[in-house]
């Protein structure tokens, strides 16, 4: 029978009800959540109150403003920053490698042993890394166009025939 103090060691242990691949995403979640926190404080510290009280003035509720008003707004100050956590946190992930989790830094060191080509191996995995870092900001960048909103709206000429003068 197993005990969950002879799962401390997991490294050693393959028959402990949680695996390495669980206490990795774990680690790297709890990691990853203060900074994710962080910029949805700051992103919520950015919304004018001046809106919300006139949202409360027209009579919406808390969480039609919340809705219309507050997470819009929220959301495209934040998208930068949430971008920026996401790219680190798939550049972090080969800190896995600790909780004995082989992903792909992991197994370019392993790789790299066997045929002595470490060079080869690691310029392949920055490659890599970078069209991965890349994809992911190209799509960051899309959703921010899709979310900005126009500095300028066109202005309409109305005739004085159709004003009536």
């Amino acid at each position: 029978m197993i005990k969950p103090q002879d799962c401390f060691f997991v490294y050693t242990n393959s028959d402990c009800f949680l695996n390495n691949f669980v206490y990795a995403i774990i680690a790297l979640s709890i990691n990853e959540s203060a900074y994710i926190a962080e910029i949805f404080r700051g992103a919520l510290a950015s919304v004018n109150v001046g809106q919300i009280e006139a949202a409360s003035a027209i009579g919406m509720t808390y969480f039609q403003t919340f809705r219309r008003i507050i997470f819009p707004e929220m959301l495209s100050v934040a998208l930068p920053g949430l971008g920026n956590s996401f790219i680190g946190l798939i550049k972090g992930t080969s800190l896995a490698f600790v909780c004995a989790v082989v992903e792909m830094t992991a197994q370019g060191k392993i790789i790299g042993g066997r045929t002595y080509r470490y060079f080869e191996v690691y310029v392949s995995l920055a490659i890599i890394y970078w069209v991965i870092t890349f994809v992911i900001e190209q799509g960051i960048r899309l959703i921010e166009k899709k979310m900005q909103i126009p500095d300028q709206v066109a202005k309409v000429e109305i005739s004085e025939d159709e004003r009536g003068v």
